[in-house]
C-alpha cells in the first residue's frame, strides 16, 4: 500500500507541473471513519452542525466521540413525536408514529439505512435493511407483525417499516 501511495504521490506532483491537467487519484480510501459518506457531504456543504456530530470539529483526547447513528435515532424519534401533532394523519400513520415515539430506536436498527443514504440506497432496500433486525411473528401474511430480535417486546406491523424508512 505504501508503494502504491508513492507512485500515486509522484503522479500528483507531476500533475502540479502541468497546469492544463487535473489529477484523479486511483487509491481506495483505507480508513473507516465515522459515517464517511456524511463526513464528505458535511465538508462539501460546509455544514458545521453536521460536522460536529460526525467528529470533524476540534476535540481533545478526553472528549467522547459522537455516534452519528444514535444522534439520528434520537432525531427520528423527535420527528415522529412532532408528526403526531399533525391532524391530517391517517389512523394507520397515527398508530405507527405513536409506537415509534414510545420506544428507543436502537442504532443497530437504523445504521445500515443511514450509512447507505449518501450512496443512493433505494426506499425498498431501506425497508429490507430495517427488516433484517426483526423476525416475523404469526402466520397472517396480510397483517404481518415483526418483533425485534434483541428485544421481543418491540413489535412492529409490516407497514411500520415504510413509515420508519420514510422518516429516515
Amino acid at each position: 500500500m505504501f508503494t502504491a501511495f508513492c507512485f500515486e504521490y509522484t503522479r500528483f506532483l507531476e500533475s502540479l507541473n502541468n497546469t492544463s491537467a487535473y489529477f484523479e487519484t486511483h487509491l481506495p480510501i483505507q480508513l473507516d471513519a465515522t459515517c464517511n459518506g456524511y463526513q464528505h457531504l458535511s465538508l462539501l456543504s460546509l455544514d458545521h452542525d453536521l460536522a460536529k456530530e460526525l467528529n470533524l470539529t476540534k476535540s481533545s483526547w478526553t472528549d467522547k466521540p459522537k455516534d452519528f447513528y444514535d444522534y439520528t435515532a434520537v432525531k427520528l424519534i423527535n420527528y415522529f413525536k412532532d408528526r403526531l401533532n399533525n391532524s391530517n394523519l391517517k389512523e394507520e400513520e397515527m398508530e405507527a408514529y405513536t409506537r415509534f415515539s414510545n420506544f428507543t430506536i436502537a442504532r443497530k436498527i437504523v445504521k445500515k439505512c443511514i450509512m447507505t443514504i449518501p450512496y443512493n440506497v433505494s426506499f425498498n432496500t431501506m425497508v429490507d435493511y430495517l427488516k433484517e433486525n426483526f423476525d416475523p411473528c404469526g402466520d397472517d401474511w396480510k397483517n404481518q407483525t415483526y418483533y425485534y430480535k434483541e428485544d421481543g417486546s418491540l413489535i412492529l406491523k409490516s407497514t411500520d417499516f415504510n413509515y420508519l424508512a420514510k422518516g429516515i
